[in-house]
C-alpha cells in the first residue's frame, strides 16, 4: 500500500520530474495519482543523476546537509525545498547528457508506480 502525498508534495514531485524528463504532459495528467512509490523511484533516478552531474550533487548536498547519501527517503524530506530550488534562477544544470541518460533509464519505473 502506498502512502498518500499532500497536494504540495505532488506538485513538488511534478516539478522535479519535469526537470528530469523535460516538460511532459504525462506528469501533469497523472500528478493527482502520485504516491510515495513514485517519490522513491524518483529518488533512485535523482541518485543516478547526482552521480553524473556535479551541479545536481551540489544542490542536493546543500539542501539536505549531506544526509541524502546516508539513507533512503531523503527526497520526501526535502521535496518542497528541492522543487523550489529547481525553479530558482540560481540552479543551472550543465549535464544534459546525464539528464537524458537517467530519463531514458528511469521514466517507465516512475510512471508505473501510479498505475
Amino acid at each position: 500500500m502506498s502512502i498518500r502525498l499532500s497536494k504540495d508534495e505532488k506538485q513538488a514531485l511534478a516539478d522535479t520530474l519535469s526537470l528530469i524528463y523535460g516538460t511532459n504532459l504525462d506528469v501533469d495528467i497523472y500528478k493527482s495519482r502520485f504516491n510515495e512509490r513514485a517519490v522513491l523511484e524518483t529518488e533512485k533516478a535523482l541518485n543516478e543523476l547526482i552521480k553524473c552531474n556535479k551541479a545536481m550533487k551540489s544542490l542536493v548536498l546543500g539542501l539536505s546537509a549531506g544526509s541524502a547519501f546516508l539513507a533512503s527517503g531523503w527526497l520526501r524530506k526535502i521535496l518542497q525545498k528541492f522543487a523550489s530550488a529547481l525553479k530558482s534562477d540560481k540552479v543551472q544544470f550543465n549535464g544534459v547528457g546525464c539528464r537524458n541518460g537517467v530519463a531514458l533509464q528511469s521514466k517507465s519505473a516512475v510512471m508505473l508506480t501510479i498505475y
